[in-house]
């Protein structure tokens, strides 16, 4: 832990690099769902919004595990089925990864619709930060590893 503690805060330089590096990146995951401003797809067209609050999934993907996690959630089970074909069984290859998401949304009581977006913001923090860690360890410079990070 020390170490990976030593590899952000070596230096005034670091701290200061990967401080402003992580507040821009949450600043731009967190106001995609929360203070949005700029173009948007409807089912008119595109339309021009301004300090938009949209707090669920946006892709299908997104949508797919909202439904597959709270599946797990409610029938208390592995999500094997596809809630949006008449829950047909399928071979669902993430099955561990919407196992887990339903453990953490049932252990913190949210609600997978609405919390997913937080979900995301979340994973993408962490994937930054450890995209960071990993070129520190690899022997990238603070810079190339904040710009990484990025």
């Amino acid at each position: 832990m020390s170490h990976i503690l030593y590899l952000i805060t070596n230096n005034k330089k670091s701290i200061a690099l990967f401080t402003i590096t992580f507040l821009v990146i949450f600043f731009e995951l967190f106001s995609i769902h929360y203070n949005y401003s700029g173009t948007v797809a409807t089912i008119n067209g595109q339309d021009t919004v301004s300090h938009s609050f949209y707090p669920y999934p946006y892709y299908s993907d997104e949508w797919v595990g909202v439904s597959l996690t709270e599946y797990a959630i409610q029938h208390h089970a592995v999500p094997m089925i596809n809630p949006f074909d008449n829950n047909k069984p399928f071979a669902n290859p993430l099955v561990v990864f919407y196992s887990l998401t339903a453990l953490l949304f049932f252990i913190f009581g949210i609600n997978p619709l609405t919390g997913w977006a937080l979900f995301a913001l979340i994973n993408g923090l962490i994937i930054c930060i450890l995209t960071y860690l990993i070129s520190r360890k690899l022997g990238g410079s603070v810079f190339a590893s904040g710009i990484a990070m990025l």
